[in-house]
């Protein structure tokens, strides 16, 4: 053991006023201030380099160079809402919006070319779908999207058309029959052909109804020329006809299939084959050109 110093050295600076009662559980002296390279951060920023292991500039760097390889240098930024139009034409630009909305290409519907009536929907669309930053890839994704609506809607008008003037002659023969539809159906197309001439005929039987329905394959059109044939045939003033004017496009080409069903169409021996062969040659010419427009 040591001996004690006989002349110890004084406690440098001593508190002059030491505090009477001291804190038994004292807090311990704040951390020191960081050193090293992330001593300017924030905290926020520290914690997470910290939490990342980022404890030297190079690892930071490295990091990032890591994420921009995986997500891409040359990234789209879409502009906000507040942007000018230089930012939203670069933009446009950067997506493959066509410079020139003029070549913007229009996909035709199969079976169907453009009408005059297509090509200015068309010429009002260019512009507009280039100000929205269409691309041609979406115009392509639209159109196919748009032909194939209309084409099932243009298939179940067509169907539709076609079970109405099946239901409509059903009706017909059932309130004339035998031999009483054929006559009065004769009857009331030469009544037509003869008060509105063949021309008039002929658009009359492209009308169409609200319901979408030609005007001329309702039954009501039909009784109602019928009975004007009727009243005057007496008398001599209606010529004979082939009975096939006030009939639409839709009933002439149900006609016109049920006559080539006919055996008497496709055997050239068979007695009515040369008048039934001249009938659907006739309703042929009745037929509105189809083209597209």
């Amino acid at each position: 053991m040591l001996p004690e110093d006989p002349n110890p050295s004084p406690e440098p600076n001593p508190d002059p006023n030491p505090d009477p009662n001291p804190d038994p559980n004292p807090s311990p002296d704040p951390s020191p201030a960081p050193n090293g390279w992330s001593s300017g951060l924030s905290d926020d920023d520290r914690a997470l380099a910290e939490i990342k292991g980022w404890d030297t500039p190079e690892k930071v760097i490295g990091s990032y160079r890591d994420l921009e390889g995986k997500l891409g240098a040359d990234k789209v930024v879409v502009p906000g809402k507040d942007a000018d139009d230089a930012a939203i034409a670069d933009f446009h630009k950067q997506i493959g919006v066509p410079d020139d909305h003029a070549t913007y290409t229009f996909a035709e519907a199969e079976g169907r070319q453009a009408n005059e009536q297509d090509k200015a929907f068309q010429e009002t669309m260019r512009p507009l779908l280039a100000k929205a930053g269409v691309t041609q890839r979406g115009l392509d994704v639209l159109t196919e999207g748009f032909n194939g609506f209309t084409g099932q809607l243009a298939q179940e008008a067509q169907t539709a058309d076609a079970d109405f003037v099946k239901a409509s002659e059903a009706a017909l023969r059932n309130e004339w029959p035998g031999g009483d539809y054929d006559k009065n159906t004769d009857m009331a197309n030469r009544a037509m052909r003869h008060f509105a001439g063949k021309d008039l005929a002929s658009e009359l039987a492209q009308v169409e109804m609200k319901s979408g329905r030609f005007l001329m394959d309702d039954p009501r059109m039909l009784r109602l020329f019928a009975k004007v044939g009727q009243s005057i045939s007496e008398d001599g003033v209606l010529p004979a006809g082939i009975g096939a004017d006030f009939q639409s496009p839709t009933a002439i080409k149900a006609e016109i299939t049920r006559l080539r069903a006919n055996e008497a169409y496709s055997k050239e021996n068979h007695p009515e084959h040369k008048a039934i062969t001249e009938k659907v040659a006739q309703l042929y010419e009745l037929l509105p050109e189809e083209g597209g427009d």
